[in-house]
């Protein structure tokens, strides 16, 4: 399956922890597809203090 057929899910975390995927791991009706993630970064953590970032995690119908 091409990866671009591919369902997404869009998640901003404005706080530290893996909370996210707990949540996920939980879902009914999607689960982590064995494709590649990536990310965008909305702010430089270095000089905010804290990290700002969009996860991109591909997901697949159970």
């Amino acid at each position: 399956m091409p990866l671009l057929s591919r369902e997404w899910k869009t998640v901003t975390l404005r706080s530290r922890g893996n909370g996210f995927f707990d949540v996920l791991e939980q879902d009914s009706a999607y689960q982590i597809a064995s494709a590649p993630c990536f990310e965008t970064y909305l702010n430089n953590g270095m000089e905010d203090g804290y990290w700002d970032i969009e996860m991109y995690i591909p997901v697949q119908r159970k």
